[in-house]
């Protein structure tokens, strides 16, 4: 599957995600899931940018591929 470039986060943005996401996992990782889940939830076009995202955060940073992170 391509993804648009369009919606591809800069690399800076994925740095700072994997920092949200990590504290997250750490200290509140049902905080995290509900965002996730109320984000996937709003539409195609919003569940497509936060997929693309989602795939993008974790090639940077795999050790965010948690279950409970991403219900």
């Amino acid at each position: 599957m391509q993804t648009d470039p369009q919606i591809l986060p800069t690399i800076q943005d994925l740095q700072q995600a994997a920092c949200l996401a990590s504290y997250y996992l750490a200290k509140e990782p049902d905080v995290f899931a509900a965002i996730w889940a109320d984000v996937v939830g709003r539409g195609a076009d919003w569940r497509k940018r936060a997929i693309a995202g989602q795939e993008a955060l974790l090639k940077l940073a795999p050790e965010l591929k948690v279950p409970s992170l991403w219900p």
